[in-house]
């Protein structure tokens, strides 16, 4: 699979030189065949993360151990750091030690996920959530887009904030509270 993705790159090089090569037409069916190949592995990859979301609402998996050889008896042998990346794309998290799915209008006022929020000189925001809730939240804060939020790095139960424009802190903490009690 490597190799493929290091064709497919080598593939738009190579397109450059295709148009000045007077043989570009016995070579265009190789670059066809990389182009086909990657828009297969795009499908695989879709694939695996709708099997691991499934496998992850319905089961209850505690570690990405017995996560990845559900995957690998469903026919998906990857490695942990695929398996660590998959988990972040669909927006599982752990929750009481359990992995679970993000829910999409998910009521966190009424869960109480944010327990505190504090500003720390000179560029830091931090939170603290309901155990098990940081990584939801961090993952919802970095997709609102908050003008000033450089990004965020969550554990269990706290997320660091860091600000891009720390004279802004508070425009951004109440930004940050009015979207988290949505």
């Amino acid at each position: 699979m490597l190799v493929l993705i290091r064709e497919l790159s080598l593939a738009i090089k190579v397109t450059k030189i295709i148009s000045k090569t007077p043989k570009r037409k016995k070579l265009l069916p190789d670059l066809k065949l990389v182009i086909m190949v990657s828009k297969l592995m795009s499908l695989e990859t879709n694939k695996r993360l709708k099997r691991l979301a499934k496998i992850i609402e319905k089961g209850s998996f505690d570690s990405q151990d017995s996560l990845m050889q559900k995957l690998k008896n469903d026919g998906f042998n990857i490695t942990q750091t695929t398996l660590s990346r998959d988990l972040h794309k669909i927006g599982a998290y752990k929750v009481d030690g359990l992995y679970t799915m993000a829910k999409v209008n998910f009521d966190f006022q009424q869960m109480g996920r944010v327990r505190s929020m504090h500003f720390c000189s000179p560029n830091l925001v931090i939170i603290k959530t309901v155990p098990g809730l940081a990584h939801a939240t961090g993952l919802f804060i970095d997709r609102s887009h908050i003008e000033g939020v450089a990004g965020t790095v969550a554990g269990d139960d706290t997320i660091f904030i860091a600000l891009s424009e720390p004279e802004k802190h508070q425009n951004i903490l109440g930004e940050l509270q009015f979207v988290l009690s949505e």
